[in-house]
């Protein structure tokens, strides 16, 4: 369940509002972005104004266990920017969107909440007159259905975590032949 502050509450219930997305992805350099069409700071971070931000897809909320996707999409991008995001490692990202109201003023009513947090799955890139990214963010709901591809080895652990001895001797005991005691021995 969603913290929704209050002022955002009340500002909904007047019917006179003006919603700003906050997107975060992690990439080796995190993009930051607004929906704004200036930038804004939320917690001592820097949100460059995209007036190019194209959608933020609508997540829907129901008790089931049933993993959500969002989709973030950017309009308007140059074919360089497209060239980088192409070359950018982007599978499983932490990414974020946060949601906010401004009031006349074009200032915060209170902080942004976040409206979806997961790691991003895809981003496909259209070329042509108009550059377009989207990013698409799966909750983590979408893990539990991956399988795991992971060996309890110490070859595996090495890799993971250099100088670890945890898993040593596994191979060892692997080949080893224990002899339990039947019942009748107690």
């Amino acid at each position: 369940m969603r913290a929704i502050p209050q002022a955002i509450i009340d500002a909904l219930e007047s019917k006179n509002f003006k919603p700003i997305f906050f997107v975060e992805v992690l990439f080796q350099t995190p993009l930051r972005f607004t929906s704004f069409y200036a930038s804004k700071t939320v917690g001592g971070v820097e949100y460059f104004g995209l007036g190019n931000l194209g959608s933020v897809s609508s997540v829907s909320e129901n008790a089931d266990l049933d993993p959500q996707q969002l989709s973030i999409s950017i309009a308007g991008v140059s074919q360089a920017s497209l060239a980088g995001a192409l070359t950018e490692p982007y599978l499983n990202r932490d990414a974020k969107v946060m949601v906010g109201m401004l009031d006349e003023n074009d200032e915060l009513l209170s902080d942004p909440f976040n409206y979806f947090v997961g790691k991003v799955d895809e981003m496909p890139c259209k070329y042509g007159k108009e550059g377009r990214i989207e990013i698409i963010v799966r909750d983590r709901l979408a893990d539990w259905g991956r399988p795991r591809i992971e060996r309890y080895t110490n070859a595996a652990q090495q890799a993971k975590y250099p100088g670890d001895k945890g898993l040593e001797f596994v191979s060892q005991v692997a080949e080893k032949e224990i002899i339990w005691p039947a019942s009748s021995y107690f």
